[in-house]
């Protein structure tokens, strides 16, 4: 096993290792206007799911938009910025970040 510079610490992590990026994401439905929230290690996999209907909670809300995305360094991370996103707090925040969607999805300026 190859040691790192944090092998001082008392670690040791094998180099090579794939390294997977999580990714909080936000969909806008253009049929009723709302967001949905989600988080996965494969962004383009989990669109396909969404836009082809595989996904019960957006099947009947089609056609969907990526609104805003987040890379997060670790499953973890994801989760727990979905789960805020998902609150009261985080969607307070969302709307801020997003501003109007209906406007800027509309078409009108």
């Amino acid at each position: 096993m190859a040691r790192l510079a944090s092998a001082s610490l008392g670690e040791s992590r094998r180099v090579g290792l794939a390294y997977t990026m999580w990714q909080v994401y936000i969909l806008f439905s253009r049929k009723d206007w709302r967001t949905y929230t989600g988080s996965t290690d494969n962004l383009t996999r989990r669109l396909v799911a969404h836009t082809q209907g595989y996904v019960h909670a957006t099947k009947d809300r089609r056609p969907l938009e990526v609104a805003y995305t987040v890379d997060c360094p670790h499953e973890l991370a994801a989760r727990k910025l979905e789960r805020y996103y998902k609150s009261a707090a985080g969607r307070r925040k969302l709307k801020i970040i997003l501003g109007d969607l209906k406007e800027k999805y509309s078409g009108v300026v």
